[in-house]
């Protein structure tokens, strides 16, 4: 699957922790600045991209983007046992955005760096407790120019000028894989 756009990638990851976590929150969404000073409704996720720099070039002729993620976990303070249930819930996400490359497998690299730990969003005003989800993964856009169908070599052959070509198939050698 190849993606073009960053909306690509938000959308998968919104997809994925909804499906995951649908049943047990009331908010699932991007996370935008100014929800600092707005009522959310809680249990909440709030997904954000805190940066994006140049990654590995694979030479396949897509752009590497290698992306710092956030998921902020929130509940409300009248949550009974908040301190250890926003924790649990951090742990819940952590889990799940583990190896998850939702559902964009060959555009996206497993995560990578993953922690967590108390959130920006602290108890005033609207009653939050958070933790935060981080993690680091890289994204590949564009198309790639290989074909991913077909069949696979088993088997390589290598040949030294001037004797390569068919008519110098003799001549070839397998090359072995490292032990």
């Amino acid at each position: 699957m190849s993606i073009d756009s960053l909306k690509a990638v938000h959308a998968a990851q919104i997809r994925a922790l909804k499906e995951r976590f649908k049943t047990r929150l009331d908010t699932i969404q991007v996370y935008r600045t100014d929800q600092q000073d707005q009522e959310i409704d809680t249990p909440a996720l709030l997904l954000e991209m805190e940066l994006g720099n140049e990654g590995d070039d694979l030479a396949d002729e897509r752009d590497a983007l290698h992306c710092s993620f956030t998921a902020h976990c929130l509940l409300s303070t009248q949550t009974p046992d908040v301190e250890i249930e926003v924790r649990d819930f951090a742990l819940q996400v952590f889990r799940f955005v583990k190896e998850n490359r939702w559902g964009l497998e060959g555009s996206i690299d497993d995560p990578v760096s993953l922690s967590m730990g108390p959130g920006q969003f602290k108890p005033g005003a609207h009653g939050y407790e958070s933790w935060y989800v981080n993690w680091e993964q890289t994204i590949y856009l564009g198309d790639s120019p290989w074909d991913t169908e077909g069949i696979v070599p088993a088997t390589v052959m290598l040949g030294i000028a001037p004797d390569n070509g068919i008519e110098n198939k003799d001549k070839y050698f397998q090359i072995e894989p490292p032990v």
